[in-house]
């Protein structure tokens, strides 16, 4: 389920960057001025801005991690992981505020579309895998490791 999700953050990232090839970056708007934060080993990519790849991938990762949980608190910091990334894309000069936001908007759709096929549509026997918190059903194959081997 996490591999779909990440391969379609990948084929929708790559469709909407050859969409809108021409967007600039930041720093094509402000070639002229040093910029320190910019990561300075890496090729500097004047194009393909449109959305945030890295923040499409990194908010659909942690709300998938997020779902499997189940817990409202671990929701809570892995949004916290999530947004930090996106606020260091803008940070690095990578992306706009507008690229990062439909990113985010995007990562979490797919999120949700990933997990509707896999409730709806790929689930011909429903079993308690998607019906319970990842954490729950590690713990309840732990107990029963545990059980049968003393």
């Amino acid at each position: 389920m996490g591999l779909f999700n990440l391969a379609l953050v990948g084929l929708f990232t790559f469709l909407l960057k050859r969409i809108f090839y021409e967007q600039v970056r930041p720093l094509s708007y402000f070639q002229s001025a040093v910029f320190y934060r910019a990561v300075q080993s890496n090729e500097i990519n004047y194009l393909h801005r449109f959305p945030s790849g890295h923040t499409m991938a990194i908010f659909a990762a942690m709300s998938m991690l997020a779902y499997f949980s189940g817990s409202r608190i671990t929701g809570f910091f892995l949004f916290l992981i999530a947004l930090i990334v996106g606020m260091t894309r803008i940070y690095l000069c990578q992306h706009f505020f507008i690229d990062v936001y439909f990113g985010s908007v995007f990562g979490l759709m797919i999120t949700l579309t990933t997990i509707w096929v896999a409730d709806n549509r790929l689930v011909l026997n429903r079993q308690d895998v998607f019906q319970k918190p990842l954490w729950a059903l590690l713990k309840k194959q732990w107990t029963m490791v545990n059980a049968t081997y003393p």
